[in-house]
């Protein structure tokens, strides 16, 4: 992957006492699939749009037995699907949100089927209508502003993501009370960066309802 995600993954994976090996996601996808199949993780830590890469190439050998992703927008319907591929159980592919702003933000909870926010994260929920007026959203769909109490170098405070998640709350998960979300739509506003803006996984289930076992690619 790219950012703070992938600069960090390996000190984090080492520091848990597990062998990492990182590729770097500016060498051709075949370096990619020749190190992965050679290599043959046990754990995948990626981005669904090179997840997808891989997939697409109908060369991939190696069957991990966990996956982790974090960057783009992982709708349902592209989990069911990856799950699908590499026959594993839903709760074996963790979806993680984070930002190169803020850091680590969130993570997927199997047992109350939501995304809690991470304990540095003091989250608040804004209607996009308060400075986009002219979006249609559903009611639930909130701008996440984020205060982060761990950042020092690059402090985060009422921080405007400009994501937009939906079914903002507080629950009890596990005898501890969270701040959770239960969806993360997409990004909102002029700032536009690569699987945030729009999910493209959304449109390609949008055109596979519609028109059923046609293809869809998009290329830059």
């Amino acid at each position: 992957g790219t950012g703070h995600a992938a600069s960090s993954a390996q000190e984090v994976f080492e520091g848990l006492g597990l062998e990492a090996l990182q590729i770097d996601c500016r060498r051709p996808i075949q370096e990619h699939l020749d190190i992965l199949n050679s290599y043959r993780p046990d754990v995948l830590f990626t981005m669904p749009m090179i997840l997808d890469s891989l997939i697409h190439t109908r060369a991939v050998t190696f069957r991990p037995r966990k996956i982790i992703v974090v960057g783009d927008v992982a709708t349902p319907s592209w989990k069911a699907h990856i799950v699908n591929h590499f026959s594993l159980q839903r709760s074996d592919l963790l979806d993680i949100v984070g930002s190169i702003e803020v850091g680590s933000i969130a993570y997927e909870c199997f047992d109350c089927n939501s995304y809690h926010f991470d304990d540095h994260i003091i989250p608040e929920a804004v209607s996009p209508s308060r400075w986009f007026g002219e979006v249609d959203y559903p009611a639930d769909a909130k701008i996440a502003v984020l205060t982060s109490t761990a950042r020092r170098h690059f402090p985060a405070i009422r921080f405007v993501t400009n994501d937009l998640i939906q079914g903002f709350t507080q629950r009890t998960c596990g005898g501890k009370t969270y701040f959770t979300f239960e969806r993360m739509i997409g990004r909102i506003g002029n700032e536009l960066k690569n699987g945030e803006k729009i999910s493209l996984y959304d449109v390609s289930e949008a055109v596979n309802k519609f028109l059923p076992g046609s293809r869809f690619d998009v290329y830059k």
